[in-house]
Order: C-alpha cells, then structure tokens, then sequence
C-alpha cells in the first residue's frame, strides 16, 4: 500500500514527537547534534516510510550544502540517537 505525503507527515510528525520528548528528558544525549543539522526520524516498523526518509536523506546530501544528516532510528518506543556520515560518490 502506498502512503500518501500526508499519512507520511503525520507518522514522521509522531517520530518527531517521541524524539522531543526523548531530547526533554534526556538532553544530555543530543548535545552532539549540531543546531544546523538535518534530522530525519527513521521508523522501526513502517517499511515505506523509513525508505521514503532514506530517499529524503539521499536528496538532502546530494544537495551539497554542507551541513550535516542525522538519522534517528526509532528503537522500542524510545528515540535512541544514532550520527551516520552521509557519503555521496
């Protein structure tokens, strides 16, 4: 089944959600991720939204603008922060 952007935005709105309330509670944890990155939610049990992040994290490290891509996986309902170095050859 395909998603509609819609449906997408409001599950990546639900990802936002818990890593906000992740960061909240534990701030300490995040300090690493500079104030200019990208951050893209990576959802642990919707297939076609996490390839449809992944696709956004392509776009977004081809368009060459230096700053950095952070990919957060969703890990049992709790937000653990992950920093993955974009490459593009």
């Amino acid at each position: 089944m395909t998603q509609t952007r819609a449906e997408m935005f409001h599950k990546n709105l639900g990802l936002t959600r818990q890593h906000l309330l992740d960061v909240l509670a534990h701030p300490e944890r995040f300090d690493w991720i500079p104030d200019n990155a990208y951050v893209i939610g990576l959802p642990k049990n919707d297939r076609a939204l996490f390839e449809a992040n992944m696709k956004l994290a392509h776009r977004l490290a081809l368009k060459g603008d230096g700053r950095p891509i952070i990919l957060i996986p969703e890990m049992a309902h709790r937000v653990v922060a992950r920093k993955l170095r974009a490459r593009v050859a």
